[in-house]
């Protein structure tokens, strides 16, 4: 993949390429702003982990967060500019996986999709390199900003189920493919987006945030720490994950040094407060 133009569709869905004072090319992500307020975190379903239980308020200060996952022409200039180092080699244990498929060499022919096999202190390190070259806070989400963006419409007061609302639609999302990720924004035209405009944020790739993992509510600010020992919380569901991984307050978690096909990040934007 070339480092000296962004991808033409890339360009095409926001993202835009930049030079910093210093020459360093990076690239910029749409963003969807997020008001502060309050929101309901977790599930009412009967059948929801106990991590997802209860449902209960929380309240997220004003941010912005990234239209799409971080692809791999993002990525790119970090590696370029020796921020980060290249992703790791791919770990799974389905014996019927092509894994040569997700080596950096092959996730480079393939600029326009969530960049994977990167840990958190990757995702974390992209993060701050993202805001040096830029004098920006950019950042990874939190837990609750990731599912506040995913899922809380203010007009009716409601945590959807999915993104885009509470019914399942398999058109909306790249789940259960068992084969690979998708490019970005690949659903936006079926009515994929958040309550917010963001998009992908069901299936796909699951996302690395900021939070430290933790059983069950409540939530509170003290698991917002930036301790690279500890397992973190992701979201969103993977390519690989059916249905059930997909819903906006489903949970997992992984170790910090843990890299993994099906898992990506998304940038945030804004101080945390």
């Amino acid at each position: 993949m070339p480092n000296d133009a962004i991808p033409a569709r890339l360009a095409s869905l926001g993202l835009i390429e930049r030079r910093n004072d210093a020459g360093v090319a990076f690239i910029t992500p749409p963003v969807c702003a997020v008001p502060a307020g309050m929101f309901l975190m977790g599930s009412d379903h009967k059948n929801a982990h106990i991590s997802e239980k209860p449902q209960c308020p929380i309240i997220v200060a004003t941010f912005e967060i990234g239209g799409y996952p971080v692809t791999v022409a993002e990525y790119a200039r970090a590696v370029a500019a020796g921020a980060v180092p290249v992703p790791e080699a791919p770990n799974d244990n389905r014996d019927y996986l092509d894994l040569q498929r997700f080596t950096w060499a092959e996730q480079q022919q393939r600029p326009d999709h969530p960049v994977v096999c990167v840990t958190w202190d990757n995702a974390r390190d992209y993060c701050h390199w993202l805001a040096q070259v830029t004098g920006q806070p950019w950042r990874l989400p939190t837990e609750a900003e990731w599912e506040k963006a995913a899922r809380w419409d203010d007009a009716k007061s409601h945590a959807r189920r999915y993104p885009w609302g509470d019914r399942w639609n398999p058109t909306r999302a790249n789940v259960g493919d068992e084969r690979m990720t998708t490019p970005v924004g690949s659903y936006a035209v079926k009515g994929d987006a958040s309550p917010y405009g963001a998009h992908d944020m069901a299936g796909n790739v699951y996302e690395w945030t900021s939070t430290f993992w933790f059983w069950k509510p409540p939530y509170t600010a003290r698991y917002e720490h930036d301790e690279p020992t500890a397992p973190h919380v992701l979201r969103g569901g993977s390519w690989s994950e059916g249905q059930w991984a997909a819903r906006t307050a489903n949970r997992y978690c992984a170790s910090w040094s843990d890299a993994n096909i099906g898992r990506g990040f998304r940038v945030a934007r804004g101080w945390v407060k």
